[in-house]
């Protein structure tokens, strides 16, 4: 018998927009930009059914082989509820649709941001969100 996976989105709350233009950067400069934003995802378990996830990006100098025109973080979080939490497969299930659920949000937010700062829009890739970030971390699951 196989169990359904019930996912349901109860808030998100954003809990971080930060942006800053370089005034350094030469904006009359023909060169290419290349632009690598850094990715994060950190999921607590709150009960048997109900998790957080929260997800992030972030672009500066820092973090890139070549001068941005523009440094950015945003970090958004997500409160699920979910059957079944302890069943590995549904906790699977439950992270990667949530932060797929989330994604849009995260890369919408990004780019009305660097819009609004006077700059031509960046916008984060449409992506398999679940590739991305298991490029990028392990599922690790933190209890509060």
């Amino acid at each position: 018998m196989t169990t359904v996976n019930r996912l349901k989105l109860n808030k998100y709350v954003v809990n971080k927009i930060a942006y800053t233009i370089d005034t350094k950067f030469d904006f009359k400069s023909k060169k290419a930009i290349n632009i690598c934003p850094q990715f994060k995802r950190v999921v607590k378990n709150i009960n048997n059914n109900t998790f957080s996830l929260k997800i992030s990006v972030k672009i500066s100098d820092e973090l890139q082989e070549n001068e941005v025109p523009f440094s950015a973080e945003v970090v958004i979080t997500g409160l699920f509820n979910l059957t079944d939490w302890k069943n590995t497969s549904n906790r699977n299930f439950g992270i990667d649709v949530g932060t797929t659920v989330l994604y849009p949000y995260l890369r919408s937010l990004l780019s009305n941001t660097v819009n609004n700062g006077n700059l031509p829009p960046y916008v984060l890739p449409i992506t398999n969100t679940k590739m991305l970030f298991e490029n990028i971390e392990t599922k690790k699951v933190l209890k509060t």
